[in-house]
């Protein structure tokens, strides 16, 4: 009995061009939302880094005040990320320590 359901859908070609139509419909549709998906994907991974980018570099920076004695002088920079895409790089101007000893008297 099975072996001739088997035999009998085997040999039936009904519906065949409908089955080759709808496959071709699935898989433009499928191709489609695979595309869909990706777009949505890089939009939302785009909006978390956008949001994330202030939260990571807000705190960095660093200081360097420069060095100075009697025959010499080393100016100091400093630079600092405010957040977003805006930092700020300074020069300063060499000061010298609060020691009262000079190394040159």
């Amino acid at each position: 009995m099975v072996q001739n359901l088997l035999l009998k859908l085997w040999r039936d070609d009904a519906g065949a061009l409908l089955t080759t139509e709808w496959l071709m419909v699935a898989t433009i549709l499928i191709v489609g939302v695979i595309t869909g998906f990706i777009a949505v994907r890089q939009a939302v991974l785009a909006r978390a880094f956008d949001l994330a980018s202030p939260a990571l570099g807000g705190g960095q920076s660093y200081t360097f005040t420069g060095q100075a004695n009697c025959a010499a002088s080393t100016g100091g920079s400093s630079f600092t990320i405010t957040g977003g895409d805006s930092f700020v790089v300074r020069s300063t101007a060499a000061t010298p320590g609060g020691v009262s000893a000079h190394a040159c008297d």
